[in-house]
């Protein structure tokens, strides 16, 4: 009877992470792959880019090298996005991104993250766990992706290119780069790990500093030289990055009178209480966390090495910190906006997957003095208040909600650049939009927005990108 209930368990544990690994990456790729261009950021790259073309020479390396040199020199250190995001934007033959080639893009940079994340978690725990190792890293995989995509932080990076391409890119080559470093004993992987390293060092600086602070507790845990070079390798592209003088021309905009550090200290500590609050009402949370704790305890970890093993996984608890601080130095603590609470949440669900883990361990190892009828209830009680929290609440997981509105946000992108294509082919050099032509926004997707403010580089750059001489934007709606 035993034997059949542990077989059923694992039937439904196996049943349920992949019913929630399919159900969360296919509405992700589906949400990307009806990315269209939105936001500023987007059309003044193409129009840096066609401007390049005008003036050089068609070169799509070349440009994107430009652009590379103009960020770094002027905007920030992110030499690497900088050059991927110009190298792979394709425009068409009157200067405007060609849609069909930019969701082909985004669905192929989503695809890459959430292979890499798997793979990531595989290298993190395929050493110490021993029995059932696809089986519990399944559902380590599913849990890590279903708590972290259920808040709205990276609807910044799946559905828009240049944070697709600043972000969940660069992230998913630091994630490769790690995985490397862990799986990989031969001096080839070593460099090509390097190399990863280096590049994806190149970009927003929470990811440069999650990649050094991993890529240390690794180096420190494995104590092999080959590894201490990867680790060295992401450090010089990260301090490259923190050289830009781009960097301190956009703080000095920001924070004439400085750094403050005890405000940095402060912003970063009540970001990380703010986000990790955020994640302890997500909807079923709790689930995943006593499912994880579950599979520490049947992890099957040696003995001999458990202290180190915890100590390894303890520490993976400073991380947010480790991230959150150089945004909030960068910014001069004005808070967490949503591509890099995104990092962060990335940061901060790992941190309660290895502490879950961590707790996992520490109950298999104090099973013997304690009562395993109370530790079964105490979980049974956990469990179960977590599912009512978690039906009650049901209708606010975000992937829930995202594969409700996926038609009503295919409406949206249809109806934008149908308006593109008609300002685009009109004949009045100055338009009008107003507020009321456009289609009505979805919270949880991108929108196309504009300010009241024609002279403001939106709109300049909006009516560049639309060929127009002058834009006039009337906001004759009160509120959605």
């Amino acid at each position: 009877m035993k034997e059949l209930l542990e077989r059923l368990f694992k039937t439904l544990l196996i049943v349920t992470s992949l019913f929630t690994i399919i159900l969360v990456v296919s509405i992700c790729l589906r949400v990307s792959s009806l990315t269209i261009p939105l936001l500023s950021d987007e059309m003044n790259a193409a129009l840096r880019k066609e401007a390049f073309f005008e003036s050089h020479s068609t070169n799509g390396l070349m440009a994107a090298l430009e652009e590379m040199k103009w960020m770094y020199c002027s905007y920030n250190g992110v030499w690497f996005s900088a050059f991927i995001y110009d190298f792979f934007l394709k425009l068409d033959s009157s200067g405007i991104i060609d849609p069909l080639y930019l969701r082909i893009i985004m669905t192929l940079g989503a695809s890459l993250f959430f292979i890499s994340v798997f793979v990531f978690i595989y290298s993190l725990f395929k050493e110490i766990i021993v029995k059932e190792r696809i089986l519990y890293i399944l559902v380590l995989y599913a849990g890590y992706i279903f708590i972290f995509t259920s808040s709205k932080s990276w609807k910044n990076v799946f559905n828009w290119y240049i944070g697709m391409m600043s972000y969940a890119v660069p992230l998913s080559i630091a994630f490769l780069s790690i995985a490397l470093t862990r799986l990989v004993r031969s001096n080839r992987g070593m460099i090509i790990s390097s190399i990863l390293a280096f590049c994806a060092a190149g970009s927003a600086l929470c990811i440069p500093a999650l990649l050094c602070f991993i890529l240390l507790l690794i180096s420190l845990h494995d104590n092999e030289k080959r590894k201490w070079s990867v680790f060295i390798s992401s450090l010089v592209s990260a301090l490259i990055n923190v050289g830009s003088p781009g960097n301190y021309l956009r703080h000095a905009a920001a924070s004439p009178e400085g750094y403050n550090l005890s405000l940095v200290f402060r912003q970063t500590w009540n970001d990380y209480v703010d986000s990790v609050l955020l994640y302890l009402k997500s909807p079923f949370f709790g689930v995943f966390f006593i499912i994880i704790v579950y599979v520490g305890i049947m992890s099957g970890i040696h003995i001999y090495s458990i202290e180190k093993e915890v100590l390894f996984y303890g520490l993976f608890m400073f991380l947010p910190f480790v991230i959150i601080f150089p945004i909030e130095l960068g910014y001069a603590a004005r808070g967490l906006n949503n591509r890099t609470s995104f990092i962060v949440d990335i940061s901060i669900v790992l941190e309660l997957v290895c502490f879950a883990f961590v707790l996992g361990v520490f109950i298999n190892r104090i099973k013997k003095y304690v009562s395993s009828r109370i530790l079964v209830y105490c979980m049974i009680v956990f469990l179960f208040v977590s599912l009512i929290i978690g039906v009650y609440r049901f209708e606010s997981i975000i992937t829930v909600r995202l594969f409700a509105s996926v038609k009503e946000y295919m409406e949206y992108t249809k109806k934008i650049l149908d308006k593109y294509e008609y300002l685009k082919n009109t004949g009045v050099r100055i338009i009008e939009i107003r507020e009321s032509e456009l289609p009505k926004p979805l919270e949880l997707y991108e929108r196309f927005y504009l300010t009241e403010d024609p002279d403001s580089p939106m709109e300049r750059w909006v009516c560049l990108y639309l060929d127009k001489d002058y834009l006039i934007y009337v906001d004759d709606v009160d509120s959605y």
